[in-house]
């Protein structure tokens, strides 16, 4: 059975008290039944049948858009401040900090300093789903959607590869777990 941290001040914030009697329920059920580095297996009927209320899975991917990464076409959520919240800063020497890293790392959720990515990265695949232009609000020109996206990310190097590539972790390397 895991044990895990919980945050007593959730009452006092305002985002978790405008959430509705069954999406608090919901919420604090994903924390509890996440693995211990965050990703929840999904599954609504298995927690639509334990908390006794009907849950529509796009309404609570909306609530909780801002907290959850979708991972795996929706097949695991990803709870962005897990980590943060139940381990503080991630230690390599502590077996169940390596552990959790290993899951993110499988999952290429994890920075190069060892850390849990708050802001998962945008992968190819993802790229192509967006559109291929996009508007420049300061100049009312059609822009390339790669461009923007190039912009807007950070360019790492993979000294293994020799590459480089805009995710937090080299793909080729995630292709190797």
């Amino acid at each position: 059975m895991a044990k895990r941290f919980t945050d007593t001040d959730k009452w006092k914030n305002k985002w978790y008290r405008s959430l509705s009697l069954t999406h608090r329920m919901f919420w604090q059920y994903i924390n509890d039944n996440c693995d211990h580095a965050g990703i929840w297996e999904v599954d609504f009927d298995l927690a639509s049948y334990q908390l006794g209320v009907e849950l529509d899975e796009d309404e609570v991917k909306r609530i909780f858009s801002d907290k959850i990464a979708v991972l795996h076409s929706g097949e695991q959520w990803y709870l962005k401040d897990f980590c943060g919240f139940q381990y503080g800063k991630l230690m390599p020497q502590v077996p169940c900090h390596e552990s959790a890293q290993k899951i993110l790392r499988k999952h290429c959720l994890l920075a190069e300093d060892g850390q849990p990515l708050a802001k998962p990265y945008v992968r190819a695949k993802d790229k192509d789903k967006a559109k291929d232009t996009v508007r420049d609000e300061d100049t009312n020109q059609d822009t390339d959607q790669e461009s923007v996206l190039a912009s807007l990310s950070p360019v790492h190097r993979c000294r293994k590869h020799d590459i480089e590539h805009t995710e937090a972790f080299c793909p080729q390397c995630c292709e190797e777990l």
